[in-house]
């Protein structure tokens, strides 16, 4: 068993299995985080929290008291659901590719956390009877913090076909509610008004602004495809969506890399001219080369903070899964901590608590001095 690998086969679109893998298979580095959601979406009604994050990125809301009395705080700070660019729908031979669609013949998620990537593997039949294989593969990268990176692979099994993708960008996005659950909001409401949607040669950027703090946020994308045929672009007022065409023979893999960049206004003087200038730069770098950088550095990580329980298999893989965690969820520099449920999620609102102290900082003193030093300096520029 490698402690550092986490599979779970999910053939049946399970509700509560889907929630609870949102969460398991997120991705996140400490300043960004994505939750993993499927990328061809769920069907209208199915309960999904698609979101995305960034550590710190909060905005200022009303805190309603029954009764107004001396000490009780009438406003709270909240995460907020930044932007949408996860979403990846294909059609296949002209048949929209769902698992509630066709067969599922497979469809395997893992978390390699060697590699620091999460993967979905599927076999997939079209009501047509036709058989693909897609993989999907993303990448919160731990050394260019502002980039998020899904790689798409798609094979048909049987006979050539033509793939279309559609890419979404959306930058008018809401946070989650649900009112019976204590720990996210109980009422809906948006907290970002999109004041830019531009696409400049084959990037799409969306800057979007906080209704009351006045923060910025830069979402900016790019899609690059092998062998594409037909390339359009299509830009509502908060929205952009790119669609991608190319035949693919039998056997052969079409191969989409969507690269995202996130850029704040807490970080950056212009959010909107670092993601453009972050784009750039890592458009000259060839993909594998970004992949090289994650494993080497999860290689220097695991290096100086593997522990090793001999004679139980599972409780390895638990310890490794909560250092993973830990890696995943601490802010690198003093303009965020740790939120109660890291990048993963808006439970709690996002709030950071004292568990930070009390449980994490002294493993982040032991082994990432520097991250200690930063979630310490947090507390004292907040205080």
């Amino acid at each position: 068993m490698n402690p550092y690998l986490y599979q779970s086969e999910e053939r049946e679109p399970d509700v509560e299995r889907l929630l609870l893998s949102e969460t398991l298979f997120h991705c996140a580095n400490g300043y960004l985080g994505v939750r993993g959601n499927l990328e061809e979406g769920v069907p209208e009604g199915q309960k999904t929290i698609r979101g995305m994050y960034i550590n710190g990125f909060y905005e200022l809301i009303s805190m309603n008291q029954a009764e107004k009395l001396h000490g009780l705080i009438e406003e709270k700070q909240t995460m907020l659901n930044i932007a949408d660019t996860q979403s990846i729908r294909l059609e296949l031979n002209r048949e929209a590719f769902s698992l509630w669609r066709g067969k599922v013949h497979q469809h395997t998620r893992t978390l390699d956390m060697q590699q620091g990537l999460t993967r979905r593997e599927i076999l997939w039949e079209s009501p047509a009877g036709e058989n693909w294989k897609i993989c999907f593969t993303r990448m919160a990268s731990f050394v260019r913090k502002e980039l998020f990176l899904i790689r798409c692979e798609i094979t048909p099994l049987d006979a050539d076909g033509t793939v279309i993708v559609r890419s979404d960008h959306v930058g008018e996005v809401r946070n989650f509610c649900d009112p019976s659950d204590p720990r996210v909001a109980g009422e809906t409401a948006q907290y970002l008004t999109v004041s830019e949607a531009v696409i400049q040669g084959e990037t799409s950027r969306i800057t979007a602004v906080t209704s009351r703090s006045g923060l910025a946020v830069t979402s900016a994308v790019h899609n690059c495809m092998e062998g594409t045929e037909r390339r359009e672009f299509d830009r509502g007022s908060n929205t952009v969506r790119e669609t991608l065409e190319r035949t693919v023979k039998k056997g052969e893999t079409a191969v989409l890399y969507k690269y995202t960049v996130l850029c704040d206004s807490i970080r950056c003087e212009n959010c909107s001219q670092q993601a453009e200038q972050t784009m750039e730069e890592l458009l000259r770098v060839p993909p594998e080369n970004l992949y090289q950088e994650q494993r080497e550095y999860l290689d220097r990580f695991w290096n100086d903070s593997a522990l090793t329980i001999c004679g139980d298999d599972a409780l390895q893989q638990a310890v490794c899964f909560n250092l993973y965690e830990l890696l995943q969820s601490a802010s690198g520099d003093p303009y965020g901590n740790i939120a109660a449920k890291g990048l993963s999620g808006e439970g709690y609102e996002g709030h950071y608590f004292w568990d930070t102290e009390m449980y994490m900082q002294p493993f982040f003193a032991l082994n990432a001095r520097e991250s200690a030093r930063n979630l310490i300096r947090f507390r004292y520029r907040t205080l």
